[in-house]
């Protein structure tokens, strides 16, 4: 993996267990050609496969693919792309949101993900669907809770724009608020 620009790092000490291979960043002037993005090949520890951790712990249909890490550099790539959930290809072409029904509730903080999407063009998930992760907002633990309100105000270009993605979808509670979260969801 060096001689791709890849440096084995060691993986957060409480999974020491993992490698992952970060690509050292350039400077200058950014080359957008896929060559340049930053790969990581995952494996499970548990004896499952990426597309069973795909169908029960991905949040949205266009995180619903996989590809080998010996085909990230074949071309065209898009032909080696596996499509484990249903649709995903086609929901990214579409910029659509639809939500992976057996993965969304693994991680409370999707909605803020969702929020994050929204920002870069894709279209809203069904209102149920935004219920639904709204209703799991609750369950994120605080140190989470405020370091996903600081990701997406970052993301989406601060905290007026990030309030007005909300009121697009017609909600009334202040998300960005923990404690509203917990008392009003």
């Amino acid at each position: 993996m060096e001689s791709l620009g890849f440096q084995e790092q060691p993986y957060p000490s409480h999974q020491n267990v993992q490698t992952v291979y970060n690509k050292v960043l350039v400077s200058g002037k950014p080359n957008w050609d896929y060559d340049d993005y930053i790969v990581f090949d995952m494996h499970t520890m548990d004896g499952t496969d990426i597309a069973y951790n795909i169908e029960k712990f991905v949040a949205f249909t266009i995180n619903g693919c996989a590809i080998k890490g010996q085909d990230v550099l074949t071309k065209p790539w898009e032909d080696a792309l596996i499509e484990v959930l249903p649709d995903a290809i086609q929901d990214i072409k579409n910029k659509k949101l639809r939500l992976n029904i057996n993965g969304y509730s693994e991680m409370s903080s999707n909605f803020y993900a969702m929020l994050r999407f929204m920002s870069v063009g894709f279209s809203a998930p069904s209102r149920e669907e935004v219920q639904m992760l709204l209703n799991t907002l609750p369950n994120l633990e605080h140190a989470r809770f405020e370091r996903n309100v600081k990701k997406i105000w970052d993301y989406v270009g601060g905290e007026d724009k990030a309030r007005e993605l909300v009121r697009s979808l017609g909600i009334d509670v202040d998300v960005f608020d923990e404690e509203a979260v917990k008392s009003k969801i």
